[in-house]
């Protein structure tokens, strides 16, 4: 079960008869035990999915270990949050619901429920960092898509961001190294420095697409656009899909030229000059797809390349 830091005796022997069934066809066969686990260097990768590797993580240091050196590969991990409510689960099937209560964190897990006892709020948010980060804290995890989405509308001069965000900021400050992701989708209701952490994060080398959107800024927004634009990872980056309250002209005609394609949709520009100059910096990216979505934009037509 996840939210828990260590097993005891019993559980751990619960965990693996788990095991045992799951791996034994009709007819009889061994039972699994530790010593095959520890012996086997594929058996991680073949037979156990990521709640397993989350369960017996928690069992002792030494496999705790073993199973952050063996290679998981996730198609599809999502993060989503919203006020006291988190999400993280897979296309595989794996997930699980955190809801934080004044007591607490209901943790569910299937089938199986959970509250974990802690009043204060730093406490709740380690219990689901570091599920999070049992995730992401694996340096051979490899991810297709990672997709993050927080629907929480904060307040205009709220001093921290939401709790999920903050789990997932937290998380990611604590990784010793880079995520191999190719792709992130970033759907957020409000746009903060927390976007740049994010890509920041990303190995170059395989970071390949992003998508991301947002409804508007907030007046103590600290973002600063340049630092996304001059991170490596953007600049290595192969295909962009954006949703823009805003953009600035020069933006584009600075950092938005070496993608393969691009899929931008801009309700305005601002900083806005000659038309021409515009496409003929669109025209520099192999395949772009531009919708304004309000009438009053500074662009009298609507152009797709």
């Amino acid at each position: 079960m996840t939210g828990e830091e260590v097993m005891d005796l019993d559980k751990v022997t619960e965990l693996f008869k788990e095991f045992d069934n799951k791996l034994r066809p009709k007819g009889e066969q061994p039972k699994v035990t530790l010593a095959q686990i520890l012996n086997v260097p594929d058996f991680v990768e073949k037979y156990l999915d990521i709640d397993s590797r989350l369960r017996l993580r928690k069992t002792c240091k030494t496999i705790r270990k073993i199973l952050d050196e063996k290679p998981l590969h996730i198609d599809r991990l999502n993060y989503k949050c919203n006020g006291k409510f988190i999400e993280i689960s897979t296309d595989g099937g794996f997930r699980v619901f955190y809801e934080i209560i004044e007591i607490g964190v209901k943790v569910t897990n299937g089938n199986k429920k959970k509250l974990i006892r802690k009043r204060f709020k730093k406490k709740q948010i380690k219990i689901i960092q570091r599920d999070l980060l049992s995730i992401l804290g694996n340096g051979k995890l490899r991810i297709d898509s990672f997709r993050i989405e927080n629907s929480e509308i904060s307040g205009l001069y709220d001093e921290k961001p939401p709790i999920g965000m903050r789990v997932l900021q937290n998380t990611v400050n604590r990784l010793t190294s880079k995520l191999n992701v190719k792709k992130m989708v970033y759907l957020v209701y409000v746009v903060d420095k927390a976007l740049v952490e994010m890509v920041k994060v990303m190995n170059p080398e395989h970071f390949q697409s992003l998508q991301f959107s947002f409804e508007r800024y907030l007046y103590n927004c600290t973002l600063d656009w340049k630092d996304l634009y001059n991170l490596e990872q953007w600049k290595q980056l192969k295909s962009l899909n954006i949703f823009y309250p805003f953009l600035a002209v020069s933006d584009i005609v600075n950092s938005y030229t070496h993608f393969e394609n691009a899929h931008l949709k801009i309700r305005s520009f601002y900083d806005f000059f000659d038309e021409n100059s515009i496409w003929d910096k669109f025209m520099q990216i192999k395949k772009v797809s531009y919708f304004p979505q309000l009438s009053h934009t500074h662009l009298a037509s609507t152009r797709v390349l």
